[in-house]
């Protein structure tokens, strides 16, 4: 057997034959799209050969994969794929994309294809697309000036939409003034709550979204939150953070939003943190001490050292701030 007529390399292993009749060996390991040149051998008292006759081997189709889309928004979402082999095509791969709205219906393709000479990934940016809609797609590999074409297998995205997120936390301060039958100065606080890409750093990182909204009193005695609510927040998965003057930061990670999960609870925020600086100690002591049993309207009254927000410094502030003294933010809630 060989590659080139008239010139065989191989030799299949000799088979004993006592009588005439028709003989036969399977040939391994041959490379796909490639002709052989083969003939037949008998040896006995002298040596004879068939007539020379060839095959091909069937050619190769290329190996491609559907990767899940990223970089989803409300419109747009980018299309990933991956072309491991390139099979036999001689001149490179061409690949694209179908996608369309239907399962097992995707009727669109995504034009130029892109031709390919190596194995590699690619992808195509979709826009113009509908909010909160259901893709499916998958990807196609054509062996450029072949007949031979290959899928990946069928994925799906969900583009994003705008919903309003609902932001609730606990505050501490059992002295905090609490008005059952309307919003009280307690629990009415301003509120900065961050967005973040996941695996962020909380407090270095650039945020996705900013707000700044102020609390309203929720619930009832003696399980009351404060909550606000953070509009135009496109679905997604976050790091969420809140922190109100003189409380820790809190963290929440890799909190999905999606249109029918829009709550978060983001925790106790920690009192004691006098002087916002993450960090609670004996500086924090210190601004507590100039204002302690001073009132609202005193000389001297510190407002970042009234806790519980009761309009006075007393024991139970000085109780928050020891209880999470030496403390460091930001505390991450599970």
């Amino acid at each position: 057997v060989g590659t080139t007529s008239g010139n065989y390399t191989s030799e299949t292993p000799s088979q004993a034959k006592t009588a005439t009749g028709a003989f036969y060996a399977d040939v391994i390991n041959l490379n796909p799209g490639t002709t052989y040149y083969y003939r037949s051998k008998a040896a006995g008292h002298g040596t004879s050969y068939g007539t020379e006759k060839s095959f091909t081997t069937l050619k190769e189709a290329p190996t491609v994969s559907t990767l899940d889309a990223t970089n989803l928004t409300l419109s747009s979402a980018r299309l990933n794929g991956e072309l491991s082999a390139l099979g036999t095509a001689p001149s490179g791969v061409s690949v694209k994309f179908w996608w369309g709205t239907a399962p097992e219906s995707l009727t669109t393709d995504t034009v130029p294809a892109v031709a390919l000479s190596a194995p590699a990934n690619f992808y195509f940016d979709l826009t113009g697309l509908s909010q909160n809609t259901t893709y499916y797609y998958k990807a196609e590999a054509a062996g450029i000036g072949t007949s031979y074409v290959s899928y990946g297998e069928e994925k799906s995205f969900t583009t994003r939409t705008n919903v309003a997120v609902d932001i609730s936390v606990v505050l501490q301060g059992g002295g905090r003034p609490t008005t059952p039958a309307s919003p009280s100065s307690g629990w009415v606080v301003p509120l900065v709550v961050k967005f973040f890409t996941p695996g962020a750093n909380v407090t270095a990182d650039t945020p996705l979204y900013t707000f700044n909204p102020t609390t309203a009193q929720a619930g009832t005695s003696p399980n009351y939150s404060a909550v606000a609510q953070c509009t135009n927040v496109m679905t997604g998965t976050y790091d969420i953070t809140a922190v109100s003057p003189h409380t820790f930061l809190n963290v929440k990670r890799n909190v999905a939003i999606s249109p029918s999960s829009t709550s978060v609870s983001l925790g106790t925020l920690l009192e004691g943190n006098a002087n916002d600086n993450n960090v609670i100690n004996i500086t924090d002591f210190g601004i507590l001490a100039v204002s302690y049993s001073k009132l609202q309207g005193d000389t001297g009254f510190d407002p970042r050292a009234d806790f519980d927000r009761n309009g006075r410094v007393n024991i139970t502030d000085f109780g928050l701030l020891a209880i999470n003294y030496l403390k460091l933010s930001p505390i991450v809630v599970p």
